[in-house]
């Protein structure tokens, strides 16, 4: 009798009857997902560091590719260059609600200089992302250069 309940076995109580017990069903697999975190320096390029001012402030936008929406945004103030960075979870702009990021999935990551304190780009904004384009995480010490003008 202990060995049919060690076995997953219930004995019913004085009928002599064995029956197999029902165990729930394991939960259906969650798609695996990749943590939220990127982090690097910030520089801008020589031409550009006269056009900096004290009230400008600098916008981080990370996109998931083909998306227009940004999947997170920070805003940094003051400014001064070289800037370490790092942007993660609580910089999602929808939150909790955010869509996981799956391994693999391609992102992009922007940086713009805005003079007017906005969170939309300006003609005379400056701005730059990393050499390596879009990218997956988890990615550690990307180096964004600001090197153009928003036209």
């Amino acid at each position: 009798m202990i060995a049919a309940l060690a076995a997953g076995f219930a004995i019913g109580a004085g009928i002599g009857w064995i029956h197999r017990q029902s165990r729930p069903a394991p939960a259906p697999a969650l798609p695996a997902q990749t943590q939220f975190r990127i982090n690097g320096l910030i520089d801008i390029h020589p031409k550009f560091k006269k056009r900096v001012k004290q009230s400008d402030v600098l916008f981080l936008v990370v996109r998931l590719e083909g998306q227009a929406v940004p999947y997170a945004v920070k805003k940094i103030a003051p400014v001064s260059f070289p800037l370490p960075y790092a942007i993660g979870p609580e910089d999602r702009m929808l939150g909790e609600a955010s869509e996981p990021l799956s391994p693999g999935r391609k992102i992009s990551l922007a940086a713009r200089l805005d003079h007017d304190g906005e969170v939309s780009a300006s003609p005379g904004d400056l701005e730059g992302s990393p050499a390596e384009g879009s990218f997956e995480l988890p990615a550690d010490s990307l180096h964004i250069l600001i090197d153009r003008v928003v036209k």
